[in-house]
């Protein structure tokens, strides 16, 4: 979508604080790009996220009067509700930097150019009020492209990360009791959040490993307080969740994509394996 007067530029977007559902600001300098002034009495439009084009919803409409002369610039700063839920369906579908497409759409009147400058506002208003609507794009770019790196502080700005892993909390155990494998999962749980999936799935991996090595000294001991039976079965279990985590060989022979809904399965077992042998462990040290 080509605008007939102005062009627009991201320079920045940032999470705002204190609204819920929690709101992404753009920064966006608009650029009039023709010979006459353009008058803008308010503006609206929408958001599109990922490379498949998922919408997101309708920017808040703004109602403001600003004028930018030719060639000049101004600064607005458009603003999106983003509930978890349209930050879920985003981070499912991202992989790497974020790319976004911001449509805005001004509603104003231009000023034809005279021999004694510019028409006045009542003069332009007769030809009746006009939509521009055009593509903002971060510079060197067709759309919006927003780094990994950057849209992991902005998702936690925007109070996501606490909202997906609030059932991910460790629960309190004893001091000593597979402290590291705890450490190996919070790993997995940042990686989650920087949309690193394959890490996720390291990391979870280790997280087993570790409960291997705490539970061997004590083997005979826990076939004992479990029965053998369900002993048995707990390393079926233990070999289907490991053959999952087995993905990321996937990934490296480009066989198979690591998604965040994935990596989300592995975390979530791998915290249930956790808690499960972590309190089992706790029960045998009290005996």
């Amino acid at each position: 979508m080509e605008s007939r007067f102005m062009e627009g530029e991201c320079i920045d977007l940032s999470a705002v604080q204190g609204y819920y559902p929690p709101r992404l600001q753009f920064d966006v300098r608009l650029k009039n790009n023709t010979g006459h002034i353009w008058v803008v009495f308010g503006y609206g439009g929408l958001l599109r996220a990922t490379k498949e084009k998922i919408y997101v919803g309708a920017i808040d409409t703004v109602f403001e009067r600003f004028d930018i002369a030719p060639n000049e610039e101004h600064r607005i700063l458009p603003k999106i509700e983003l509930d978890y839920k349209k930050l879920g369906l985003i981070e499912e579908k991202r992989t790497g930097d974020l790319y976004l497409q911001l449509r805005i759409d001004l509603l104003g009147v231009n000023l034809h150019p005279r021999a004694d400058g510019f028409e006045m506002l009542k003069e332009g208003m007769l030809r009746g009020l006009q939509v521009d609507s055009f593509w903002v794009r971060s510079p060197g770019y067709s759309q919006i492209i927003v780094p990994q790196s950057k849209w992991v502080r902005v998702l936690e700005g925007l109070g996501y990360g606490k909202f997906k892993i609030v059932e991910l909390l460790i629960p309190s155990f004893p001091s000593g009791v597979l402290d590291d494998a705890i450490e190996s999962f919070e790993k997995a749980k940042v990686k989650l959040n920087e949309g690193d999936y394959v890490k996720v799935l390291m990391h979870c991996q280790d997280v087993i490993d570790k409960i291997g090595k705490a539970t061997k000294p004590v083997r005979v001991k826990l076939e004992q307080c479990l029965g053998k039976d369900k002993f048995e079965r707990i390393g079926r279990f233990k070999g289907a969740l490991e053959s999952f985590l087995g993905l990321r060989h996937e990934v490296a022979l480009e066989r198979e994509p690591v998604l965040r809904k994935d990596a989300e399965l592995a975390l979530h077992t791998t915290l249930a394996f956790l808690n499960y042998f972590a309190k089992t462990l706790a029960k045998l040290k009290e005996k």
